[in-house]
C-alpha cells in the first residue's frame, strides 16, 4: 500500500505541478533519521512522500487530523505516528525513537502546527529532545510554494513547489545543568537552517535572529540560499 500510494500522489504530482528538488545529494537513501521541515500546507507531506528516495518513511502528525476521516485513513496507512499537539505526548516521542533506531527517516515539523502566516514560527522543543534523544542525524527540508499550490489550481494554473535539503547534522548530548536552555538552543539553531534556506519574506520570528547570516552562509556554500531581493 505504501508504495502504491507513493506512485499514485508521484502521478497526481507530475500531471498537475511543477516540482523542483534541490540538495538531492543530501537525502539518505537508508538508515534512522530525523527530518525537520517549515510547515505550510498539507500538500507538504505529499510532496515529501514523493521525492524523498527513503524506503522507510513516517511522521509525527497531529491527531486533529483524525477528525476527517480521508486523512485519517491515508496518514494510518502511511504509517505515521498519531501526536497529541499541545501535551508532552511521550508515547508518540517514544515510538518515534524505537523507528528512528529500526533504520527509519522520520519527519517532524518543530513549529508544532502549520503556518498560518508564510513565515515560520517559533519552534517548539520537541523536535530537539528527539534528536537528542535518538542520536540520529537531523535533516534539514524547506518547502516552499506549497501554501499556494490549492490556490494556483483553482486559476488552473500548475503550481512550482521547491524542495531543499540540507546536509544532514548532529546535535551533541544535553549535559546535566540547564538542559530547557540546551533544547532551546537546539531549536533555535534547527530553525535558523530551515530559516536560511527560505525566502527572507518567509522567515517569520527568526528574520531578524542574530545568527542568521551565519546561517545564510551555511545554506550558500550548499548552493540552498534564496537571493535576499526574493519575496
Amino acid at each position: 500500500m505504501f508504495e502504491f500510494l507513493r506512485s499514485v500522489f508521484d502521478f497526481l504530482f507530475w500531471m498537475l505541478s511543477r516540482r523542483t528538488l534541490l540538495g538531492a545529494k543530501n537525502m539518505p537513501s537508508s538508515g534512522g533519521y530525523l527530518m525537520i521541515i517549515n510547515h505550510q500546507s498539507m500538500v507538504d507531506i505529499a510532496l515529501l512522500f514523493t521525492l524523498l528516495p527513503h524506503p522507510r518513511l513516517s511522521a509525527l502528525v497531529t491527531t486533529k487530523y483524525m477528525e476527517n476521516w480521508f486523512f485519517n485513513w491515508l496518514l494510518t496507512v502511511t504509517n505515521i505516528i498519531w501526536l497529541r499537539r499541545g501535551e508532552s505526548d511521550r508515547a508518540a516521542l517514544k515510538v518515534a525513537i524505537e523507528r528512528m533506531h529500526a533504520g527509519v527517516l522520520v519527519g517532524i515539523a518543530p513549529e508544532g502546527t502549520r503556518s498560518t502566516t508564510g513565515g515560520l514560527l517559533p519552534g517548539l522543543p520537541g523536535a530537539a529532545f528527539l534528536a537528542v534523544h535518538a542520536g540520529v542525524p537531523v535533516l534539514p527540508v524547506a518547502l516552499l510554494h506549497t501554501a499556494t499550490a490549492f490556490g494556483e489550481l483553482k486559476r488552473l494554473r500548475r503550481p512550482h513547489m521547491v524542495m531543499k535539503v540540507g546536509p544532514a547534522f548532529t546535535v551533541p548530548p544535553l549535559q546535566p545543568a540547564n538542559r530547557s536552555a540546551q533544547l532551546e538552543r537546539i531549536t533555535e539553531e534547527m530553525m535558523l537552517r530551515l530559516a536560511a534556506m527560505l525566502p527572507a519574506a518567509r522567515r517569520g520570528v527568526y528574520a531578524d535572529h542574530a545568527r542568521l547570516p551565519e546561517f545564510i552562509e551555511w545554506a550558500k556554500a550548499n548552493g540552498l540560499a534564496e537571493p535576499e531581493t526574493n519575496n
